[in-house]
């Protein structure tokens, strides 16, 4: 079931979207002595859709609800299409809000959830009524519109408060991780629906989430924070294929991790020193450096040690020898976990079910190209 109705609402999103439409410059918040957010910058395009992606305490739920105007910041200015509403309160904002929880008025039908906000906005009887069968429709609950809120799905609920949210006509989307109380299968529909029913809408729109398949299905560029400061703001290809940090690497995706030393540098690409051997990475960085190197799973071929091998002579290539310590088997495919020494982390991928040889102990030959190694400082 789709969240839109069988005729097209709204102007459809564009590869040329305006930028800066949401434009937030040097916010920070601190509570009592500690900073939450530390001279934040970022800039949204009309129309797009962008996850605040982080772990809990990173700051992303005190951005939101500083853009909705249910906290003050300390400095800075929150601009929304050339307007400045750093200091309007938050019902002068145009700003809708969609809460972990929904918040839905509990004693109200669904219609009437819905007709909140027009009314409250000075709407006409005609107008709220017209309003609240627009929206309702939109996500495929206008037969539900008597209905009390309280003997809805979660699912449901979850539409309700979307179809609250935007029949304010809000100028930009707040969202606060509001899948999070649906179960798996659920979440994955509503994420999809959502999306599709905002770029039918071509509405703006900032999602907060800690789930990063969440953030890498839904979002038009993601926000990695951490520890009130912005990782890397990028696409979703950009950010898993070329993530910036350590921390950002670690956050979206899994990695094989090996910590070592430069001992070869070169114009274009680096040896470093591993507890698996060398490894060759593209990058600059003086020899004797200390510097983390990385592959994403999918990227590791492997064959059982001896048989069919990695050619060591290819220059193109990382080969490494490692110890089958676990698998995992995750229906579409398979995680490896191979024995690595302290900090490290050797993993890979194989779109299959586990077969007969993956039996942990063995030992096996890996290999990925040198052009998909990723290498980063080390203090």
């Amino acid at each position: 079931m789709s969240l839109l109705a069988s005729a097209a609402v709204g102007p459809a999103r564009s590869g040329d979207t305006d930028r800066g439409y949401l434009e937030i410059a040097g916010l920070s918040k601190s509570f009592k002595q500690t900073i939450v957010l530390d001279d934040l910058a970022l800039e949204v395009r009309k129309g797009e859709f962008v996850s605040l992606l982080g772990p809990s305490g990173c700051g992303k739920t005190t951005l939101l609800r500083l853009v909705a105007g249910l906290l003050r910041a300390d400095r800075g200015h929150v601009v929304v299409d050339g307007r400045d509403i750093t200091a309007l309160p938050a019902h002068r904002r145009s700003v809708g809000v969609v809460f972990q929880n929904y918040a839905l008025f509990p004693h109200l039908t669904v219609a009437e959830n819905v007709a909140f906000g027009p009314r409250m906005q000075g709407a006409s009887r005609t107008e709220v009524a017209a309003s609240v069968q627009r929206f309702l429709e939109m996500v495929r609950l206008a037969e539900y519109a008597e209905r009390s809120v309280s003997a809805l799905s979660g699912g449901q609920q979850q539409r309700v408060a979307v179809a609250r949210a935007l029949a304010t006509r809000p100028a930009l989307l707040l969202l606060d991780e509001p899948f999070s109380a649906l179960d798996r299968k659920l979440r994955e529909e509503m994420e999809i629906e959502l999306r599709h029913l905002l770029r039918e809408l071509g509405i703006t729109a900032i999602f907060v989430t800690h789930d990063q398949d969440e953030a890498l299905v839904m979002s038009d560029r993601i926000a990695v924070m951490s520890a009130g400061r912005i990782e890397q703001f990028a696409d979703p290809g950009t950010i898993y294929a070329r993530p910036a940090t350590p921390f950002a690497l670690d956050f979206i995706g899994l990695a094989t991790k090996l910590h070592g030393r430069v001992v070869g540098a070169g114009a274009e690409s680096v040896t470093v020193e591993t507890a698996v051997g060398a490894v060759i990475a593209p990058g600059t960085y003086p020899e004797g450096a200390r510097v983390l190197v990385a592959v994403r799973p999918e990227y590791i071929d492997l064959a059982l040690a001896g048989v069919s091998g990695p050619d060591p002579a290819s220059s193109r290539v990382n080969h490494a020898s490692l110890v089958l310590a676990d698998v995992v088997f995750l229906g579409s495919r398979t995680l490896l976990h191979f024995k690595a020494e302290g900090a490290d982390r050797a993993i890979a991928e194989v779109g299959h079910a586990p077969e007969e040889g993956l039996v942990p102990g063995e030992k096996f030959a890996v290999r990925w190209p040198v052009e998909r190694t990723l290498v980063y400082p080390l203090p």
